[in-house]
């Protein structure tokens, strides 16, 4: 190969990388602006239907319980019928569920959180998917986590635009403009399909194994560990993002907007901390220690949760509130690279959506017993503080996966 090939081949694969960089991002983006921007908008929603707003934040159980089950067969739809045309599928589903819950009624609101579930199960193995052939193994954890980005991003828009629109507008109004978000991304990803869906198979089975990634993810006790530990971490970030907002208002005494922002504020230290952590994991290589460390820093940020009153400096709230977001939302990047590099070659998409089975559990376990406990306890700060016991509970299966990737 002359030198001037082995350019435009170099050439070639980073424009493929950038490109994928921005369309995974994108999409995780805006998947992850309409699930948050429920919960941002619960005390509103919950009004407006004459419901609890915590049982509004239930509903983000009911789209993760739905993503788990189809990330039982994401791994071998997106085989089928390509990462990028599951992207676009993923970018109606959202569409069409916001267009269902601006009907402001309670069955909008169930068909929301159904297809909100669909929508959110396809992308994640979709856009890992992607990215794994064209990113180099030494910046395999700031790429995902630059991908990751997307999530904390959507929640930065949920968190500050859409209780905006919500008050000049209606929360109707508010989340019903997320459906034309999703589609004009759909409709963008349109030509860039023929490029990125060129290791697709026509002939590929989407029921036939049904269990495939689940099976390689039990299989392979790296991957095993990793998924469990995950599947706390996920209940923790979940749970903070489902009812901070609620927690601030009915508690600390804060205005919805000025909670909202706050809310933004988490997700903002979390889309940074993806980066830094991505970054360090990098450098360390040691993607198991960053997340271990984190686990540490969720534990005591809950514990300090409980101490939270109405006569906290809004400062101090703040302070917390940040340092909780950058660890309990910062860790996704650097948990994708740990998959992509355990996972067996060629199965990092299979492996990914075996993995989100337990992670989508986590996420369906956490603000579904933040709810039962609360309503035991009757307290969201002393609430919040039990979250403590899930980061322990993390810390020792990361800690029992290290030992055995050291053996």
């Amino acid at each position: 190969m002359s030198s001037s090939t082995a350019g435009r081949g170099v050439a070639v694969n980073s424009a493929r990388l950038v490109t994928v960089v921005v369309l995974t991002t994108a999409v995780q983006t805006v998947g992850s602006w309409a699930v948050l921007s429920f919960p941002a908008l619960a005390t509103e929603i919950g009004s407006s239907l004459a419901v609890e707003p915590v049982f509004v934040g239930s509903l983000v159980s009911l789209v993760y319980g739905v993503a788990m089950l189809l990330s039982l067969v994401a791994g071998q739809t997106l085989r089928r019928y390509g990462a990028c045309r599951q992207s676009q599928a993923a970018l109606i589903a959202f569409a069409l569920a916001c267009a269902a819950a601006a009907s402001g009624n309670s069955v909008g609101m169930l068909v929301a959180g159904l297809l909100l579930g669909i929508g959110y199960g396809l992308i994640n193995p979709a856009t890992s998917h992607l990215l794994a052939p064209v990113v180099p193994p030494e910046r395999r954890n700031i790429v995902f986590s630059l991908k990751q980005t997307g999530v904390p991003l959507g929640g930065i828009l949920a968190g500050l635009a859409t209780p905006a629109v919500a008050v000049a507008f209606g929360w109707q109004t508010a989340i019903g403009s997320l459906a034309l978000v999703s589609l004009l991304l759909a409709t963008a990803l349109a030509p860039l399909r023929p490029g990125l869906d060129d290791d697709r198979d026509a002939n590929a089975p989407i029921f036939g194994r049904p269990l495939a990634g689940l099976s390689l993810v039990l299989r392979l006790s790296s991957l095993r560990w990793l998924s469990i530990a995950v599947f706390f971490l996920s209940a923790i970030q979940l749970s903070l993002g489902a009812y901070l907002v609620v927690f601030l208002v009915e508690e600390v005494g804060l205005g919805l907007v000025a909670a909202g922002a706050l809310l933004a504020a988490t997700q903002a230290a979390g889309f940074s901390g993806r980066l830094i952590w991505g970054w360090l994991a990098d450098r360390l290589g040691d993607g198991n220690g960053v997340m271990l460390g984190l686990a540490a820093v969720m534990l005591l940020a809950a514990l300090a949760t409980t101490l939270v009153t109405p006569s906290w400096p809004l400062v101090a709230v703040s302070a917390l509130f940040l340092v909780f977001g950058v660890a309990a939302i910062g860790w996704n990047g650097v948990f994708m690279a740990e998959i992509a590099r355990l996972a067996p070659r060629g199965e990092v998409g299979n492996a990914t959506a075996g993995a989100l089975v337990l992670t989508f559990g986590g996420v369906l376990f956490g603000p579904s017993f933040f709810a039962l406990a609360y309503a035991g306890i009757g307290s969201y700060a002393l609430t919040f503080g039990g979250l403590a016991l899930a980061a322990l509970a993390a810390g020792i299966s990361l800690v029992a996966g290290r030992k055995i990737s050291s053996r």
